[in-house]
């Protein structure tokens, strides 16, 4: 049971957007909302039991990779 756990959790963030900011933060979640200034992400925390949403300014980051 332990290892089905594991295999969702890890397919879920397998298939996530990532946005990497220039201090080094990576998250890892789903691009909900972009605007000129702005993407909105929210972020799985807590093994996937809680989802945190993130406002990040664009000026802060230093790459996008989309799912």
């Amino acid at each position: 049971m332990k290892q089905a756990f594991w295999l969702i959790l890890l397919a879920a963030t397998a298939f996530a957007d990532v946005i990497r900011l220039h201090d080094g933060t990576k998250l890892e979640g789903e691009i909900v909302a972009e605007t000129e200034t702005q993407f909105r992400i929210e972020v799985p925390t807590a093994r996937g039991t809680i989802i945190q949403t993130r406002i990040v300014p664009k000026s802060d980051v230093a790459e996008v990779t989309r799912w």
